[in-house]
């Protein structure tokens, strides 16, 4: 973390990119297994895409199949 002082009594906190690299992988692995738990009962696809996105791919099926699923 880059700490600056912003003036008027503020103090600006910015991530580095060393800091993210070191923290963005188990981030998004927790954010994989709640997507993964959450859509238990649908056979989803869920694949990290790039290093801040996760695709999900759910195939087509009628509102019957979301009502299970509790969010």
């Amino acid at each position: 973390m880059e700490v600056t002082d912003a003036g008027g009594g503020l103090i600006r906190v910015t991530p580095t990119e060393a800091g993210l690299l070191e923290y963005e992988p188990p981030i998004s692995n927790h954010a994989i297994a709640n997507i993964r738990a959450r859509l238990l009962y649908i056979p989803a696809t869920i694949e990290r895409e790039g290093a801040w996105r996760i695709r999900v791919q759910v195939p087509r099926h009628g509102p019957e199949v979301f009502t299970r699923v509790v969010w």
